[in-house]
């Protein structure tokens, strides 16, 4: 990869890995969180699947994906038995990015229930056509930037 790019990638789970080929960011898989009383690198990231899971969280992060918060596009029976309430958390110092069931759609739900930021996976990639996806993402681009 270009140098310039590596600053753009987030390494998921591996982070000797990220160090070794110059990664800028690191995103703690759920089972590591308790490994990080700082930033392992200059972006950092985990998930959580729930608001009491998030809120017991004290990692020093730059964002945090919030998943389920709708029913999955692409995983059967992946569905929040809770409503995310974004407002709970106003304190923190780090970006909400609401992940699960996320379509062009819910855009505007989100921005409502104060998320920083939407991430799409099943929208993009719910069947296997390359082509059809990559239709799908410039589509998603091109809402998104109507709501920024």
């Amino acid at each position: 990869l270009p140098e310039r790019e590596k600053g753009k990638i987030s390494i998921h789970y591996y982070l000797d890995w990220a160090k070794e080929f110059g990664f800028s960011g690191f995103h703690a898989a759920k089972n590591q969180q308790g490994d990080f009383k700082n930033k392992p690198l200059g972006i950092f990231s985990s998930s959580y699947p729930s608001p009491d899971a998030l809120g017991s969280s004290n990692l020093a992060l730059d964002y945090a994906f919030c998943a389920p918060v709708f029913p999955s596009i692409s995983k059967e029976n992946h569905h929040p038995d809770f409503v995310w309430n974004v407002s709970d958390f106003k304190d923190r110092k780090f970006d909400l990015i609401a992940l699960g069931g996320i379509d062009t759609s819910r855009i505007e739900d989100c921005q409502e229930k104060g998320f920083d930021g939407v991430a799409f996976l099943g929208a993009v990639w719910k069947d296997f056509e390359v082509k059809t996806a990559l239709r799908r993402l410039k589509n998603i681009i091109e809402e998104c930037d109507r709501w920024s």
